[in-house]
């Protein structure tokens, strides 16, 4: 396997591995909140597209700083910078693309990688004690 396939793929496939469990966790959580109120439904679609479009998957988090909104409140952009998507987006791009200044691709930083993994494994965890005590209640509810 060649160098730039090889630091392309590997580095892809562990990012995978980390937003494993943060999607399974919010899955789990939507899955409960939907299982008992039915008419949640529709809106799920519209809150996960409202999300996409708040995460950092069609541009660099770094351009917040030049939008006027986000420099008069830091709030936003502390914010936009707690998205688990945000994390797991500016890590792909750094590894793909690099920063946004032009600069050459490089490793991500796995400080806030590591931090969404250990939080997304406590928020699995909390679920499956979550759900195994709500259990018997779901076939009286479906």
């Amino acid at each position: 396997m060649s160098p730039i396939v090889s630091g392309l793929v590997m580095p892809s496939a562990s990012f995978a591995l980390m937003a494993l469990p943060s999607s399974a966790a919010s899955h789990a959580a939507l899955a409960w909140f939907c299982t008992f109120a039915a008419e949640c439904q529709p809106f799920i679609g519209h809150t996960l597209r409202l999300w996409w479009f708040l995460s950092p998957g069609l541009y660099s988090i770094e351009k917040l700083d030049n939008i006027s909104l986000f420099r008069d409140h830091p709030a936003l952009t502390t914010l936009a910078h707690l998205n688990p998507l945000a994390v797991l987006f500016e890590s792909y791009r750094a590894v793909i693309y690099g920063t946004g200044d032009g600069g050459p691709p490089h490793a991500p930083d796995l400080a806030p990688l590591i931090a969404l993994f250990a939080v997304s494994i406590v928020l699995i965890a909390l679920a499956s004690v979550f759900f195994k005590r709500l259990e018997p209640t779901f076939a009286k509810v479906l």
